[in-house]
Order: structure tokens, then sequence, then C-alpha cells
């Protein structure tokens, strides 16, 4: 799906809905940009705004190292037992409701 930044107040992400709501306004492509490598264990990758570089914009990707709940919780799978359960940060463990 093609992604849009309006301009000038760089409001992200806009879709061709948005366009064709407001076709006065002034929209860009923003050009997808594969993820950078990171090692999904212990880092986590999000999406960052938009840049323009040399006159596309691009996407951006922002890589940070995964809290100790993330890495905790990516690793404890989830109990399946029917019962409720929610991630708790302070224990680190899946808590029953």
């Amino acid at each position: 799906m093609t992604t849009y930044i309006k301009l000038p107040n760089l409001e992200y992400p806009r879709h061709a809905g948005d366009i064709a709501i407001d076709p006065t306004g002034e929209y860009a492509i923003v050009h997808w940009v594969d993820q950078p490598a990171f090692d999904s264990a212990t880092q986590r990758c999000n999406e960052g705004a938009p840049e323009l570089i040399d006159g596309q914009w691009r996407m951006t990707w922002t890589v940070r190292d995964a809290t100790q709940s993330e890495i905790a919780r990516a690793s404890t799978p989830m109990p399946i037992d029917n019962k409720h359960y929610y991630w708790s940060d302070e224990q680190l463990a899946w808590v029953e409701f």
C-alpha cells in the first residue's frame, strides 16, 4: 500500500482515501525502505518519521535495545489452559486475571 505525507504540516501516514477527501491538499509519496538488520531477540525496530532525502520522502527505521520485559515476554510462552492471563512487567511473567 502506498503511503503519503501531507505537506506542509507533515501529517503521516496518509493514504489514497485521505487524498480523495482532500483533493486540494499537497501530498507526496513516501518511498518504502527495507528494515535494517537487527537482532530480534535483543532489539526492536520501529518505523520512524519520514525524511526528505535527495528530493524524495523516504521511510526511516529506529532500532533500539529491547527492554528486559520485552525479552522475557518473547521467550516465555503464555500458558494454554483456558484461563485468562496478562503480562506483568513487574513479575516478568504471565499472571492469571
